[in-house]
């Protein structure tokens, strides 16, 4: 019993002593666990000073730290790629909002262009009417008023005096019922000019007169009403169509003329001293040579004539004489051509250009009536720019399929003492004939015929011998030289 006792009251004992120590822990130690988190860090803590916390042996403080460091360098990295996407979003943003802004403005721009051609057209004269293709027409001036003309033209086109500094080009195509080549001529040349970055007019100088065609003076004719508001011009044949990018419309340099359908680079003409198609020179440099001869009726012979314009002594003009001037003479003026492979390379020879003329449907006018011949192979001391005698009838900014140039319709003067074969003629010449009826071109008769050709037929008012193939056909060298008769003939 007494056992018994003994052992009742130790196991009480046994109970409050374990009450106690749990009390007191549980006073030290919450019951969810957190003390022991602390422990656990202050214990890594500890390790990072050097030392060694509780529970925590020194084999694992350098585990801890790799650790750490590794968590830091990741968040680091995750930082720098939200950054640069931050970035990389407010700069795309930015260059959506500057395009955006950019479409904005050109619009804007657009519009404004287009309120002001309005209000110049509406303003600029109450004779101005609105027919097709036409947007502006004035009526006749003065006829060969060349101020008068000048600003008739400026008026036109809606700009005044050209700008110190500025360059701007006049292509002056002289033209006479050749609807078809001007149809692929003008939206070819504003295409090809612009992607060039050049300041230009197109200028179709149609003569529309009954005398015979004068290129010469059409010429000149151009060159007096675009004075002032262009400073260089192109002499450009309607039917000849650049090609090459490489060719140089830009400004030439002082007494630089720029024949840019070289011999080497036209497709038909290719003797030495040929200087027609297309030329470039400036108009302070056209009007001191005094422009090309009024005498040349018909085709040909008056670019041969501004050869020796450009390359001999000639009289000083008084509208631009020079210092170098003595006596009426400038000694020292003789003018360059140049070509465009002294400049450039070009590599497309014959292909350079692309000639559009049709002789079957446009022939040309070869004929030589009187004393012509014997005068187009003269000097003409008496004739040029400053003597043109013309009225112009109708001054109009046209397009072709929206592509502008200015229309000016022009009657020609012609003194027929002085120069009788600027009339048209009855009846053919001999060596000549009329392919249509309805042509008033009297066509040169065939010739001579190329090696393996003969002559078939002969030469009346109406018909025309023909090249018949005899022996052999035409060779590959021959075709890409360019040197085989292609059916007809080498005149």
């Amino acid at each position: 019993m007494k056992q018994s006792r003994l052992l009742a009251i130790g196991g009480i004992f046994f109970i409050l002593t374990t009450v106690l120590l749990w009390t007191t822990v549980h006073k030290q130690e919450p019951s969810d666990g957190g003390n022991a988190v602390q422990q656990h860090i202050r214990g890594r803590i500890a390790a990072n000073a050097g030392g060694v916390g509780d529970g925590v042996v020194p084999e694992d403080v350098e585990a801890l730290q790799k650790e750490n460091a590794a968590i830091r360098k990741s968040q680091e990295q995750m930082q720098n790629k939200l950054f640069a996407a931050e970035g990389k979003l407010k700069s795309l943003e930015e260059i959506n909002s500057a395009k955006e802004e950019q479409v904005n403005r050109a619009i804007r721009e657009k519009m404004e262009l287009k309120e002001e051609l309005s209000r110049l057209k509406h303003d600029s004269s109450e004779d101005q009417k609105h027919d097709g293709g036409v947007v502006a027409e004035l009526p006749p001036g003065a006829g060969g008023d060349v101020t008068d003309d000048a600003n008739r033209v400026m008026t036109a086109l809606g700009t005044g005096l050209l700008a110190p500094g500025r360059h701007k080009l006049a292509i002056l195509v002289p033209f006479r019922n050749v609807e078809k080549e001007l149809k692929s001529f003008i939206p070819h040349m504003h295409k090809f000019l612009k992607a060039k970055n050049v300041d230009f007019t197109i200028v179709i100088i149609n003569q529309t007169d009954n005398w015979r065609f004068n290129r010469g003076q059409l010429l000149n004719v151009g060159e007096l009403v675009t004075r002032g508001s262009h400073d260089y011009i192109a002499m450009h044949d309607v039917d000849l169509l650049p090609m090459n990018d490489k060719l140089p419309y830009s400004y030439p340099d002082d007494r630089i003329a720029m024949h840019l359908a070289s011999p080497n680079l036209h497709p038909i003409y290719h003797y030495k001293n040929f200087i027609g198609g297309v030329m470039l020179l400036q108009s302070r440099d056209f009007e001191t040579i005094r422009g090309l001869s009024n005498r040349f009726w018909g085709w040909g012979r008056e670019d041969d004539e501004l050869f020796w314009r450009l390359t001999t002594e000639h009289p000083c003009p008084g509208y631009f004489a020079k210092p170098e001037c003595v006596d009426g003479t400038d000694k020292n003026f003789i003018m360059t051509i140049k070509r465009p492979e002294e400049v450039v390379s070009i590599d497309t020879g014959y292909h350079t250009f692309n000639h559009l003329h049709d002789e079957k449907e446009r022939p040309r006018d070869y004929s030589k009536v009187g004393g012509q011949w014997e005068a187009g192979m003269k000097r003409d001391e008496d004739t040029g720019v400053d003597t043109s005698t013309h009225t112009i009838t109708k001054i109009a900014m046209q397009d072709v399929d929206g592509f502008e140039y200015l229309s000016l319709h022009v009657e020609l003067g012609c003194d027929v003492e002085k120069t009788p074969w600027c009339k048209w003629y009855d009846k053919c010449l001999k060596g000549f004939f009329r392919a249509k009826p309805e042509h008033k071109v009297c066509s040169v008769c065939t010739r001579k015929c190329w090696t393996g050709f003969a002559l078939v037929g002969h030469c009346t008012q109406t018909t025309s011998p023909a090249c018949m193939k005899i022996g052999r056909d035409v060779t590959e060298h021959e075709i890409l030289a360019n040197s085989w008769p292609r059916g007809t003939v080498r005149h």
